[in-house]
């Protein structure tokens, strides 16, 4: 579906003739005499109708189909309240600053091609003046937003501070290994065995005489990180085969480990660096702490809000559930 007609939808764009559309759609909701049909929901969830139908059926697909609707209409509801309350208040956009949006949105969207704009305008059935309804609405529930939520979000440094303390667990960094491996499969008889663990000895005789692991692992490795010189990356050391983890643990960094014998390969280790366990220092997760306390407060003010704004207005829900 084309951009333009999702925001359309997205955005509570109704067709001008709202009773026509109301007796052919059914109504799913009211708010004071603003009607949102049945169509206008299921049009913005059709995407999601899709992927829904593709991965679940029975009673799961109803589930979600139901708890998907319900959604939407609640942000089509929201939506509605708040151009309801923008024209209460006797605000207005613009036209000028309408007129900026929607050449802003020419050049991003259409490189500047104001008739390739047209074109997809006139594709999805909506008219020039249409589309600029859409924008000043959506210009418009931005703006309210902005005021009654956005302006009012304030954390304090002590709320930032106590968040981290209270969570942190949630910035304690593993242990990490930077790590590389050289592996050999010894092959199923006694013979292959025996060869493969010579060719090993004699890799890691090279290796420890002072040629480099990584070119050594890239030219002898038959692991699955050979192209890479054998190199593990940072790694937790849980994350490695049982029968590597306590040779990590003691192998010093820049040694290479003796040869480690397993059922079905030798294996060659090179530890690289090593982080210890530690926690993330509070200056360091400061900022990330702050945003995430202010989208949660942002969260809260905004839901407090449109619970005032269901009050002051009328909302009758019509259809709560996705019709069949």
């Amino acid at each position: 579906m084309n951009i333009i007609v999702i925001a359309a939808l997205f955005l509570g764009y109704w067709a001008a003739d709202a009773e026509e559309t109301v007796r052919l759609d059914g109504l799913a909701a009211y708010v004071n005499d603003q009607a949102i049909t049945v169509g206008d929901i299921a049009a913005v969830l059709q995407p999601i109708e899709r992927q829904l139908r593709m991965a679940y059926d029975g009673v799961e697909l109803r589930r979600r189909r139901a708890e998907a609707w319900r959604q939407a209409l609640d942000q089509a509801i929201e939506r509605k309240l708040m151009l309801e309350e923008f024209k209460r208040i006797g605000a207005s956009v613009p036209e000028r600053a309408v007129d900026e949006e929607i050449a802003a949105i020419v050049a991003e969207r259409f490189g500047g091609d104001r008739g390739a704009f047209l074109d997809a305008l006139t594709e999805e059935g909506l008219s020039p003046d249409e589309f600029r309804k859409i924008t000043r609405e959506s210009m418009a529930v931005t703006l309210l937003r902005r005021q009654q939520v956005g302006t009012r979000v304030r954390v304090s440094p002590a709320a930032v501070r106590a968040a981290y303390e209270a969570n942190i667990d949630r910035y304690r960094v593993a242990e990490m290994v930077r790590a590389r491996v050289l592996s050999l499969h010894v092959g199923r008889a006694d013979e292959e065995r025996a060869v493969k663990r010579m060719e090993a000895e004699r890799l890691r005789a090279a290796i420890t005489a002072g040629e480099n692991f990584a070119a050594v692992a890239k030219a002898h490795s038959e692991g699955a990180r050979a192209a890479e010189g054998g190199d593990l990356g940072w790694i937790s050391p849980s994350a490695l085969r049982p029968e590597l983890v306590e040779v990590v643990a003691r192998l010093p960094v820049g040694q290479v480990s003796d040869i480690i014998e397993t059922p079905d390969e030798f294996f060659l280790l090179l530890v690289e660096g090593r982080r210890t366990a530690s926690v993330r220092p509070f200056e360091e997760v400061r900022d990330e702490i702050e945003k995430e306390l202010a989208r949660e407060e942002e969260e809260r003010l905004y839901r407090r809000w449109i619970t005032m704004l269901r009050d002051r207005h009328t909302v009758r829900v019509v259809t709560p559930e996705p019709p069949e």
